[in-house]
C-alpha cells in the first residue's frame, strides 16, 4: 500500500487547493459583474436654450417645409376611431394620437428651441392596450420616424407611452435614434412627460 504523504505535504496541497478555489471564485465574480447590464436610468434630455432669433427663423422654416409631411393615416382595422391631443416634452410639442381597437398612430411636431435644435415632425404607429374607446390607463408601444426640417435629416426609434388612469397625462420613454438599436445604452433612452392639450400650452420646462 502506498504510504500517506507527510503532514507538511498535506498542508501544502490543502493550501494550494484553497487558493485555486478562491481564485476561481474571484474570476467568476468579475465575469458576472462585467456581463451584467448597467442599471437602467431614465433621463430627461436638456440643452441650453437657443438664441431667440434662431428660434424665430427655425419656426418660419418649419412652416414652409413641414406641410407635405404632417398628414398621418388613421390606425388600421374596424371599430370607432378615438383621437386625443397633448403637449409633450420640455420645449412643449403638439402631439395627436389616434386609436382604433388595439392599433394606434401618432403625429408630433414642433420647434426644438434648444441649442442645435430646429423644426421637426414625426410619425409613429404601433399597438395600444386598455379599453378601445379611450386612453385611460393605456400603454402604447410604437415605432417612430422623425424628419429634422432644419438639416433635412431623418431618424427612427421605438417608444412606450404610459397613460394615467384618467388618460389626461402620460410619460414616454423612447430610444433616441436608430443607431442605438444595435447597442442600446442607458443614456440612449430618453424620458418625457405629456398632458392633455385642453389645459393650454405649458411653459418651457413645465412638463417634467
Amino acid at each position: 500500500m502506498p504510504s500517506s504523504p507527510p503532514p507538511r505535504a498535506r498542508r501544502f496541497r490543502l493550501a494550494l487547493l484553497a487558493g485555486v478555489v478562491a481564485g476561481v471564485a474571484i474570476v467568476l465574480s468579475m465575469l458576472s459583474r462585467a456581463s451584467a447590464p448597467a442599471p437602467f436610468v431614465e433621463r430627461i434630455a436638456t440643452r441650453a436654450k437657443a438664441d431667440p432669433k434662431d428660434v424665430v427663423a427655425w419656426t418660419e422654416q418649419r412652416e414652409r417645409r413641414a406641410k407635405p409631411l404632417e398628414e398621418i393615416p388613421d390606425p388600421p382595422g374596424d371599430g370607432p376611431l378615438v383621437k386625443a391631443s397633448y403637449w409633450v416634452s420640455l420645449p412643449p410639442y403638439a402631439m395627436e394620437i389616434r386609436r382604433r381597437g388595439a392599433r394606434a398612430t401618432l403625429a408630433i411636431h414642433g420647434v426644438d428651441a434648444q441649442v442645435g435644435g430646429g423644426g421637426w415632425t414625426a410619425f409613429a404607429e404601433g399597438t395600444i392596450s386598455g379599453e378601445a374607446g379611450s386612453f385611460r390607463s393605456a400603454v402604447a408601444r410604437m415605432t417612430w420616424s422623425c424628419v429634422g426640417l432644419r438639416n433635412r435629416r431623418a431618424s427612427m426609434g421605438v417608444a412606450r407611452l404610459t397613460f394615467t388612469a384618467d388618460g389626461r397625462a402620460f410619460d414616454a420613454v423612447y430610444l433616441q435614434g436608430a443607431e442605438a438599436l444595435a447597442i442600446p445604452t442607458a443614456d440612449t433612452y430618453i424620458k418625457a412627460y405629456g398632458r392633455i392639450a385642453e389645459l393650454g400650452k405649458p411653459a418651457y420646462g413645465e412638463l417634467k
